[in-house]
C-alpha cells in the first residue's frame, strides 16, 4: 500500500497537504453465514479455529472453482 499525498490551497489561500492510504471495501462473514451463498473469490484465514465436521467442505464449496479460494494460513492441529 503506497500513501497518496495531495497538496491544495484552502479558501483562505493557506497551502495544505493531505496524505491518504488507498483502501478498498471488503467484507468478512462466518462459515455458518456463508452457507447457501456463492462467491466469485474468497480469502480464508484458518488459524485458531476448532473445526467441526463439514465446516471445511462448506468453505470449499462456496466458489465455483477451487482456484478462486486463497487460504492465508492454517494450523494442521485444527483438523482432526
Amino acid at each position: 500500500m503506497i500513501p497518496e499525498q495531495v497538496g491544495f490551497k484552502d479558501k483562505n489561500g493557506i497551502w495544505m497537504t493531505r496524505t491518504q492510504l488507498p483502501l478498498s471495501l471488503g467484507y468478512a462473514i462466518t462459515v455458518h453465514r456463508s452457507q447457501c451463498m456463492t462467491y466469485n473469490k474468497l480469502v480464508v484465514d484458518l488459524t485458531g479455529i476448532n473445526w467441526k465436521p463439514g465446516m471445511f467442505y462448506t468453505i470449499l464449496s462456496r466458489t465455483r472453482k477451487l482456484t478462486d479460494i486463497i487460504i492465508l494460513a492454517y494450523e494442521r492441529k485444527s483438523f482432526k
